[in-house]
């Protein structure tokens, strides 16, 4: 599970709020969730 909307300060939320970070974000947490779900390293939890 990823948290990206949670931000304490004011300027970091509407940063973070934008169409542009949100694309990236989601982006970014695909290609990580497909490495790991792919991964052939030994010790991993899907192993």
């Amino acid at each position: 599970m990823t948290i990206h909307r949670f931000r304490p300060r004011a300027a970091e939320a509407r940063l973070f709020a934008t169409s542009g970070y949100v694309e990236v974000a989601a982006a970014a947490t695909a290609d990580a969730m497909v490495a790991f779900l792919e991964t052939d390293q030994p010790e991993t939890p899907l192993e």
